[in-house]
């Protein structure tokens, strides 16, 4: 599947006009794309780390601070720093596994590409009596049919 979005107005009275700004090779005439026109710079793909949590955490919330190391750009565009950065999450009471925290464009810079988002995503720490079903917390036990009566 092909999807190209070339930022084309288009006349309300003429669907196919827009189709007159392309060339005879199927690119734009105003240069974003082809032969010694501008490259358009890409995003990244996004960084994924998983974010462990305890089951106290997401049930009272709380602060997580996570140490990144990326690079980074001189002020020259040619060259590479490496930078340190804590990325502060808030973790809310009664978010689920699953949940992700976006950090956009917090990824390596470099001349090319634009830097990719950084993504957390919150699991679940085992804990050692109850665990998470939804919404629920479930505490599992076996039971005799005596202690039933």
């Amino acid at each position: 599947v092909f999807f190209c979005n070339f930022d084309m107005d288009v006349d309300g009275n003429d669907p196919f006009g827009s189709f007159t700004s392309f060339n005879m090779n199927g690119f734009p005439r105003d240069g974003h794309v082809g032969l010694g026109g501008q490259q358009r710079r890409k995003q990244d793909p996004p960084i994924v780390h998983e974010l462990r949590v305890t089951l106290e955490e997401v049930f009272h919330g709380c602060t997580k601070r996570m140490k990144i190391s990326r690079k980074r750009l001189n002020p020259d565009g040619r060259t590479m720093r490496t930078e340190d950065k804590i990325l502060t999450i808030e973790i809310k009471r009664g978010w689920k596994e699953g949940t992700k925290i976006t950090f956009p464009r917090e990824g390596d810079e470099s001349p090319n590409t634009i830097p990719a988002d950084i993504v957390f995503v919150i699991k679940d720490k085992p804990h050692p009596h109850f665990r998470r079903e939804g919404s629920n917390i479930v505490y599992p036990v076996r039971v005799s049919l005596r202690q039933v009566r």
